[in-house]
């Protein structure tokens, strides 16, 4: 469902060939790796954690189509002038109010040691890239982790 609807936002956006490219922005998950491998730089996933995740893409659709649109935007994005693309990656997603958050150009956990992310925090983000220019220019093209921040104790 969402590889087919990105399939078609992209090739919308070539027919239309609008002046300024059209801004696609993505929820996917920690589950999904970057396509060019630039994760691997701050994570490596065990045997048991890259089992789980192949088992899930077999027995849950909904994560083998996160996988697909990922792996879609890298491919075929970058060879679009029409449109930009910003694949957010939460970590597990809690209901909370919004509060501060980190923004990581690649995966710091995996599925095993997740951190969380609240759904308004990802809403905060994401209208931010929507409107906010220098916001969109700093991510666009990336697939970014967010994390809710930590909070810090007094004594550190």
């Amino acid at each position: 469902l969402c590889r087919d609807t990105t399939a078609a936002v992209l090739a919308a956006a070539r027919a239309l060939a609008p002046a300024r490219p059209l801004k696609y922005i993505v929820v996917s998950t920690e589950g999904v790796d970057h396509p060019g491998g630039a994760d691997s730089a701050t994570l490596t996933r065990g045997l048991a954690e890259r089992f789980v995740l192949w088992l899930l893409s077999w027995i849950l659709p909904p994560h083998a189509d996160n996988m697909s649109v990922v792996d879609y935007l890298h491919k075929e994005a970058r060879g679009n002038p029409h449109v930009e693309f910003v694949a957010v990656r939460p970590s597990d997603m809690i209901d909370a109010d919004e509060s501060a958050y980190e923004l990581h150009a690649t995966l710091q956990n995996g599925i095993f040691d997740a951190g969380t992310t609240s759904r308004a925090n990802v809403g905060a983000f994401m209208a931010d890239l929507a409107t906010d220019k220098d916001v969109w220019d700093a991510w666009r093209g990336t697939y970014p982790q967010i994390l809710d921040a930590k909070a810090k104790s007094k004594d550190a």
